[in-house]
């Protein structure tokens, strides 16, 4: 028994470290454009990773973008709608290996988002569909295109220690949320939201 435990778990730890190994030899960078790309494509607001890009095993098996930035509606008093320190993107490993990326959870560090309403009361964070601009629904860098990430689920997204700030242009109101820590089930852009956590 003693023998066969030993075994068991010499083959988990080689499992493990060839499952490690793997996460770190895949070329991360040629998932850059696929990330803006489909960001873009989805809500018509411009994502950009600004900082380095790597794999992660915790707090997922991922990718991790540091200082990334969401573009605001045009017009808006903020530069962006939303900064993070670094948005760790979950993915199931496997795909890797074929040139897939599926999305399984979202984890923003530090995010500032400022949500705003104009003069006439839209607000900054109504996203839409746009038609797909030619760099946006071009394939992307590893031969991949916006088909690789049909797998996102927003299911899961995760808020740590960040900040909303809130304007209203017609009335001068202004609101700021600060040190939020919260999980965020949102199954579509059209559902309704539900967050659990703990801000100030």
């Amino acid at each position: 028994m003693g023998r066969l435990l030993r075994t068991i778990l010499i083959v988990v730890a080689v499992l493990a470290g060839l499952v490690l190994a793997a996460v770190y030899l895949v070329p991360v960078d040629v998932y850059r454009g696929q990330i803006e790309a489909a960001a873009t494509a989805a809500t018509g607001r411009e994502l950009k990773i600004n900082g380095g890009l790597s794999f992660t095993i915790y707090p997922t098996i991922g990718i991790r973008a540091d200082e990334v930035t969401f573009a605001n509606a045009p017009g808006g008093k903020a530069d962006y709608l939303a900064t993070m320190d670094s948005l760790v993107v979950g993915v199931e490993l496997i795909p890797l290996f074929s040139g897939s990326l599926n999305v399984t959870q979202l984890v923003l560090e530090k995010p500032v988002i400022n949500l705003e309403m104009d003069a006439k009361g839209a607000p900054n964070w109504a996203i839409g569909v746009p038609n797909a601009a030619p760099e946006a629904s071009a394939p992307a860098a590893g031969g991949s295109d916006l088909s690789a990430v049909k797998g996102l689920s927003l299911g899961d997204v995760r808020l740590s220690n960040g900040t909303v700030a809130f304007r209203d242009a017609k009335t001068g109101k202004t609101e700021r949320i600060e040190d939020i820590n919260a999980t965020l089930a949102l199954p579509s852009l059209d559902a309704a939201m539900k967050l659990s956590g703990a801000l100030t």
